[in-house]
């Protein structure tokens, strides 16, 4: 069983020492690295599979980089790890454990909701088992939902992706699992700063383009008949970030900042 179990880091710029802690915990050797950094002298350190990006692609294109890598050497299941979450290496092996008892396809501790008239969105509590995603912070997904319906969409780049893979998921008529892992930790937001500019620019603009693709009509006539109000909400915020992300959405500008 463990030999058809795949792990996949994503990083940019990490903390070495942060990231061997993770690797650390790991309980099984198929692991890759999928690296978006600028320098990756510090990952020549380390010994495992690796993919070193010449640019940074973004979250989104380097989970499916992760995925393809995995699913052509066999996995049957592919756990996404974010570089900035922590746990203890026997809570991960209970994880794996419970994969092979498991009847849900897309598994993760991390859930969230979808706001019914806007649809952005709102982390669950630990307690709720009522959710519409599995963050990407920590997501267990098995082949046969990318079989199904592909990848991660990458014009996202980063934000937003987990919930469109998720929906499509659901739609498709795969079931998703909250799993307990007590010793998970995640420092949001570590790439680009919580409330930074960019960090603003993709939620913004990526929250409208899933939208766009996934939405319910009535989202979707709400959300676009509201766009002045949302405009001057930024505006009168000074939220320079997220006035850049609606520029560009409605100037068809996707991908990286």
């Amino acid at each position: 069983m463990r030999n058809n179990i795949w792990t996949v880091i994503i990083a940019f710029n990490p903390d070495i020492q942060e990231l061997r802690k993770l690797l650390g915990a790991l309980t099984h050797n198929n692991v890759v690295i999928v690296d978006n950094s600028e320098n990756h002298e510090p990952f020549k350190t380390l010994t495992v599979n690796k993919i070193l990006n010449e640019a940074n692609l973004g979250f989104a294109a380097g989970v499916n980089q992760g995925l393809n890598y995995c699913l052509n050497r066999g996995a049957e299941w592919v756990v996404i790890l974010n570089q900035d979450i922590n746990f203890k290496r026997n809570d991960y092996d209970n994880l794996i454990n419970r994969l092979q008892k498991t009847d849900a396809q897309i598994l993760g501790p991390v859930s969230g909701k979808l706001d019914s008239r806007r649809w952005t969105t709102i982390l669950d509590s630990k307690k709720s088992n009522q959710f519409d995603y599995i963050t990407a912070s920590f997501i267990v997904i098995h082949r046969e939902v990318v079989n199904k319906i592909g990848y991660f969409y990458e014009k996202y780049f980063m934000y937003y992706e987990d919930v469109d893979y998720c929906i499509r998921a659901d739609k498709n008529g795969f079931s998703m699992k909250k799993i307990s892992i007590d010793s998970f930790r995640h420092k949001e937001s570590s790439s680009l700063g919580k409330n930074s500019k960019a960090h603003n620019y993709y939620l913004a603009r990526n929250h409208m383009l899933l939208v766009e693709r996934l939405a319910p009509l009535s989202v979707k006539l709400y959300e676009f008949i509201r766009l002045p109000k949302t405009l001057y909400e930024f505006y009168s915020t000074k939220n320079s970030g997220a006035l850049d992300g609606m520029r560009d959405y409605l100037f068809r500008k996707f991908g990286k900042y």
